[in-house]
This record gives structure tokens, C-alpha cells and sequence, in this order.
């Protein structure tokens, strides 16, 4: 993949990630809607629209909305920190090159097709994996 296309994906994932975050850090829109919830006209929802209620609700508490100041704002520098790291990750496995090297018989149980795609063009008897989704997952869920 182009480098820059790489790079305007990465910035894109971080704009994204940060809109949830946000939106998930709205005081008002948090009130509006426990608000809402504690309605008779909420009462009175279907099973879905209540359902999708109470996962707003949810969601903003999650979100460390229903905490005091002191403990929003350590829950705030917390989830920072993890979308700090979580982007990290990404960008360093999106550049990661590391390459390893299987015989077929060590990945007995993975689908005939995903093996053949892997093959090692120097040597048939070989299956070449990298860490990344395409990859690792169907591995690590064989066993």
C-alpha cells in the first residue's frame, strides 16, 4: 500500500476516534437523554426503542459522564492514554514487515484456500504469514 494513502488512513482512524470520544463526553446531550429515560413516554417504547434508549444511557456512563468532575477528568486522561496507544499499535503494525515461515502440516486446520494464497513462491512446501489480520486471526483461532 502507498505510504501516503497509509498515512491519510491513519489520520482519518484518528479524526474518527476522537468524534466518538467526544460525542461520548457530552454533558447536555447526556442530561437530554436520562432525562428522556426517566419519561413515561420512554415507559411506554417498544422493546427496540427502549433497548436503544438505555444503550445511550449506558454508553454515557461508560463515557464516566455519571462520575464526579475529579473522576471524569482521571477517566478522560485514562482513555486518551489507551487511544494514544491504540493508534500507535495500528500505525506500528501497519508498518510492520516481519514475515514468518510455516510448513504446511504446522498450519493443518486452516482452510485449504487460505493456504494455497500464502504459499511461498520459492518453496511450495512452505506458507508465508505476517501479523497482520488477514493473517494472524484465522491462525490464532485454529487452536
Amino acid at each position: 500500500m502507498d505510504s501516503s494513502v497509509r498515512e491519510a488512513a491513519e489520520a482519518a482512524g484518528k479524526a474518527f476516534a476522537a468524534f466518538k470520544a467526544a460525542a461520548k463526553t457530552r454533558a447536555d446531550v447526556f442530561r437530554k437523554v436520562q432525562k428522556f429515560a426517566d419519561t413515561a413516554a420512554a415507559a411506554e417504547l417498544g422493546a427496540y426503542e427502549a433497548h436503544f434508549v438505555q444503550a445511550l444511557v449506558a454508553d454515557f456512563k461508560r463515557g464516566g459522564l455519571a462520575l464526579d468532575e475529579a473522576q471524569r477528568a482521571e477517566l478522560q486522561r485514562l482513555l486518551d492514554a489507551d487511544a494514544a496507544c491504540c493508534s500507535k499499535y495500528g500505525s506500528n503494525l501497519g508498518a510492520d514487515k516481519t514475515r514468518l515461515t510455516f510448513s504446511i502440516a504446522e498450519l493443518e486446520g486452516l482452510p485449504e484456500d487460505f493456504i494455497n494464497e500464502r504459499k511461498d513462491p520459492k518453496d511450495a512446501d512452505r506458507v508465508v504469514l505476517s501479523l497482520k489480520y488477514p493473517d494472524i486471526i484465522p491462525v490464532s483461532r485454529r487452536h
